[in-house]
């Protein structure tokens, strides 16, 4: 799905985009085999994230330190669910929530924060406009150094005119 909506769309080679396994028997080797990858490349050059509606940003969830690696962190059960549908995953079958830490995250050189709809709409005011704190996760792109913030007018209705 996201080579064909994002990768394929932008021009980026498949050998070029990787992205972490969601489902695995062992995502603690998984981890580590995926920032090796990313090691071995020279590190990240682009992270495409989406907002969560609770401020959660790859799936590091509200009260993850900001120290964290690359774990494997819990799924909030709407984007659990939003995951099933987009992949056919069956019901039963164990979905992990392998994501780059937000640590790592910071480390990557060009960051895109991506937020779609009126529900979201508070979240990105309070994440692009609030403090920076572990309770909305999201807001630590505030001290990127390189960071774009894509939204249409509905996530943005909030922010609008405010620059």
């Amino acid at each position: 799905m996201i080579l064909n909506q994002i990768a394929g769309p932008l021009g980026i080679p498949d050998e070029n985009f990787i992205m972490p396994p969601t489902m695995s028997d062992d995502f603690e080797r998984e981890a580590r085999l995926f920032e090796e990858r990313l090691a071995e490349r020279g590190g990240a050059d682009l992270q495409m994230l989406g907002l969560g509606s609770n401020g959660h940003i790859g799936i590091n969830q509200p009260g993850t330190p900001f120290e964290s690696e690359t774990w494997v962190s819990p799924m909030d059960p709407d984007f659990e669910a939003r995951v099933r549908r987009e992949t056919q995953v069956p019901e039963g079958t164990e979905l992990g929530g392998l994501t780059r830490g937000i640590k790592n995250i910071m480390h990557t050189r060009k960051l895109i924060l991506i937020a779609k709809g009126s529900h979201k709409a508070e979240m990105v005011e309070k994440a692009i406009r609030g403090p920076v704190a572990i309770d909305i996760p999201a807001s630590i792109v505030q001290m990127h150094p390189n960071c774009e913030i894509l939204l249409d007018a509905d996530a943005g209705a909030r922010i609008l005119g405010r620059f």
